[in-house]
């Protein structure tokens, strides 16, 4: 949860309220876009219709995976 390296993960995170805010409702911004359904046809990235930093190289075709040992995420904009 420190150091998410897919961008849409790194969006859930600041979707998240902040329950340590006392006195006021939190604040939680919304996600973008539409989820995908479970009988779309996805040729890309899953998370493309909700990512924040969506190109048309997401939808292209899926995405590698990067990283190493068990820190690993499929995005071509993957935090490195």
């Amino acid at each position: 949860f420190t150091t998410p390296q897919h961008p849409y993960t790194r969006a859930l995170l600041r979707a998240a309220p902040d329950l340590n805010r006392r006195g006021t409702a939190p604040h939680v911004p919304a996600l973008e876009g539409e989820p995908t359904g479970a009988l779309d046809l996805i040729t890309g990235c899953p998370f493309q219709p909700r990512c924040p930093e969506a190109e048309a190289a997401c939808s292209a075709a899926p995405p590698p995976f990067v990283g190493n040992g068990s820190h690993r995420t499929a995005c071509i904009h993957a935090a490195h």
